[in-house]
């Protein structure tokens, strides 16, 4: 958003931005700031991005703790089937 002159630090920088709180409707620095932010995010794909890491980070976590949401699952699957048998009576 540089080239557009906003200088944000990150992508959620310009949501924390204290001006846009003022009012109940967006003013026109406001409008223009959401547009060049939109823009830049779909230009460099943000969104993209943060899924991709999002999820690789989910998946090493699911692998280094394998063993504990084992356990869980099992845990878990008795609860249901004492549950099913007893709704089952």
């Amino acid at each position: 958003m540089d080239e557009r002159g906003y200088a944000y630090p990150d992508p959620l920088a310009a949501l924390a931005d204290s001006r846009w709180r003022k009012g109940k409707k967006p003013t026109e620095t406001e409008l223009r700031t959401a547009v060049a932010d939109q823009q830049r995010r779909a230009k460099e794909n943000v969104v993209g991005i943060w899924f991709s890491v999002n999820r690789e980070y989910q998946e090493r976590a699911v692998a280094n703790h394998a063993k504990e949401l084992a356990a869980a699952k099992k845990s878990i699957d008795r609860k249901v089937d004492a549950a099913r048998r007893a709704l089952a009576d």
